[in-house]
């Protein structure tokens, strides 16, 4: 063991008739230094793909005020157009989502990234290659999507800040500070919280329990055009509805192949649900979600690509239809 103790002179190799000398190394700073540079940064969740929901999203954890998240994996295989990430802060933060695409397919499967709460709200200024939000405590869910153009590599950065400012987004329902005399989640007639009063979850004409809605009442069978709303990059329809029978509903539907759709709950009256998503029109022609009896729900379509067509005919047991009509992101 008596490399342990020293090695003045460092070791010496010969070398054509003569003696060099070379750093001493014991094996204990060899083995050392292997373990360090081999070591994997925390906050990467390498090997594991993410779910295609937010039920099944890869959960990163908590975010600290001062913290960077690298996510690398494909998006775009025709079996793989969504990966989600899910993550919680515990105080106000600064906020950055960056999405990096690469590769030959990239052009054609246009990935995207989406930032949203757990009530399904999507964040200002989603559906790009970046986001920036203060972000009040909570947790939320960043959706990398792509078109089904083969597979495209990808890298996903996320970074919290501190921040003395007020959230432009937060994980109640509502997410955005509402309209014009909203309080949390509200607005005047803001679909997804508000009422004329505004106040958490709705105000005096809300919905039925208080959220989700004042929009326009509209039929059981609704069709349009997917629009972009405040300068907004994204074409959007939200319609909310109420469940009169606890079971599977069927949505027959047409929906353009580039528009994605998701069903959530509208309120706190159904925490965690996850009713069921889908792009374009589903096998069988028909959206399919399971709903509460009493709970109220929003019918979200999104395009990032142009005003996508759409034509939906609702269950017979959804009752109180409106369409969003006023917009505050």
């Amino acid at each position: 063991m008596h490399w342990a103790l020293f090695a003045p002179r460092g070791n010496r190799r010969k070398s054509a008739g003569s003696v060099v000398e070379v750093p001493f190394r014991s094996p204990v700073e060899a083995l050392e230094k292997r373990v360090f540079m081999s070591a994997a940064p925390l906050a990467t969740a390498a090997g594991v793909d993410p779910g295609a929901d937010a039920a099944t999203a890869l959960d990163l954890g908590t975010l600290g005020t001062k913290a960077t998240s690298r996510q690398s994996g494909t998006i775009g295989a025709a079996d793989d157009t969504a990966d989600f990430y899910q993550f919680t802060v515990t105080d106000n933060v600064a906020f950055t989502a960056k999405l990096a695409a690469k590769g030959k397919t990239a052009k054609q499967s246009r990935p995207a990234l989406l930032t949203s709460n757990a009530a399904g709200d999507a964040a200002p200024g989603s559906g790009g290659k970046a986001a920036k939000l203060v972000l009040g405590p909570g947790t939320y869910f960043v959706d990398v999507s792509a078109q089904p153009a083969g597979d495209t590599p990808y890298t996903l950065t996320l970074t919290t800040k501190p921040t003395k400012k007020s959230p432009t987004f937060t994980s109640t329902v509502g997410g955005s500070t509402g309209g014009s005399t909203g309080g949390t989640g509200g607005g005047t007639t803001d679909g997804t919280g508000g009422g004329t009063t505004g106040g958490t979850g709705g105000g005096a004409t809300g919905g039925t329990d208080g959220s989700g809605g004042t929009g326009t009442p509209v039929g059981s069978s609704v069709s349009g055009t997917l629009a972009a709303h405040n300068g907004n990059a994204l074409y959007e329809a939200k319609y909310f509805f109420t469940a009169t029978e606890t079971g599977t509903y069927s949505f027959p539907a047409t929906i353009a192949p580039d528009a994605v759709w998701t069903f959530a709950p509208a309120n706190a009256s159904g925490p965690g649900e996850t009713p069921g998503d889908g792009q374009g029109t589903p096998a069988g022609g028909a959206l399919k979600g399971d709903f509460v009896a009493g709970h109220r729900y929003q019918l979200y379509l999104l395009s990032i690509t142009g005003p996508s067509q759409y034509s939906i005919t609702f269950d017979g047991r959804c009752s109180d239809i409106v369409q969003q009509t006023q917009w505050n992101e």
